[in-house]
């Protein structure tokens, strides 16, 4: 069975040099569940689909930049426009109730906090396992199609190791931050809280994981990589900033 798998990654990937043999190799992309799901495969169908039209591309350039460094503000600004949460004491109960302010600078700090905190605990991990990305092992000739117009955007200001991946580590730290402020906010309309939480958890998420392996900057193990080490992080550490912030 070893030896198909490797032979099967051969024939699909062209090594530039021996950092294709050693990716092979990498425990993350050879685990039983990667080669039970046929993961090798459904990596190289998307690192190999052929151009999109124009509009579609430009979406699926949105999901794959929306976490790039120069955009992180952005979503600082989202978190500061958002309604406090505050805990209110009445008759002795303490209850959490929201306080809507225009701007609260509480949530922007706390946001702030979870984005430095997730970069932290990602570079930890990503120097640790030292993974290769894509496009140290997949080489494609000018004639082979694949086209990718916004591919330079991006790849850039990006770290060198693959696993697991930062952009999607931060879409699911703001998918959970958001979540808190959905809860709170639809507590007497559930209806429209499941729709938000649709839109983050079935395309917002789903849209960033494709989009960074589209443009070949992870293979979808990095992908459920980082949405596993958001989920640590916000069920161990991050609920302990959130208490001392707001």
């Amino acid at each position: 069975f070893s030896l198909h798998y490797d032979y099967a990654m051969s024939a699909i990937y062209s090594p530039k040099s021996t950092v294709a043999v050693l990716h092979e190799r990498e425990w993350v992309y050879s685990s039983f569940i990667s080669r039970a799901l046929h993961l090798h495969r459904l990596n190289h169908r998307i690192h190999r689909i052929n151009s999109l039209p124009h509009a579609v591309e430009f979406l699926v350039f949105l999901f794959g930049y929306a976490f790039n460094p120069v955009v992180i503000p952005f979503w600082v600004g989202v978190a500061y426009r958002l309604p406090s949460i505050r805990k209110h004491s009445k008759n002795g109960v303490d209850k959490t109730v929201l306080v809507p302010q225009l701007f609260e600078r509480n949530n922007a700090l706390f946001y702030l906090i979870t984005v430095v905190v997730t970069l932290i605990f990602t570079e930890l991990a990503k120097a640790s396992f030292a993974s290769s990305r894509p496009e140290q092992v997949i080489t494609y000739d000018s004639s082979s199609g694949v086209i990718r117009r916004y591919g330079k955007l991006v790849t850039s200001l990006k770290s060198k190791h693959s696993f697991p991946s930062g952009d999607v580590c931060q879409a699911t730290n703001l998918c959970f931050f958001l979540d808190l402020y959905l809860t709170k906010i639809f507590a007497s309309q559930q209806q429209h809280r499941i729709w938000m939480l649709l839109f983050l958890y079935g395309v917002f998420l789903p849209g960033v994981c494709f989009a960074r392996v589209f443009y070949r900057c992870h293979w979808i193990e990095d992908c459920a990589g980082g949405i596993l080490l958001s989920f640590c992080l916000h069920s161990w550490i991050i609920p302990c900033i959130k208490d001392a912030v707001l």
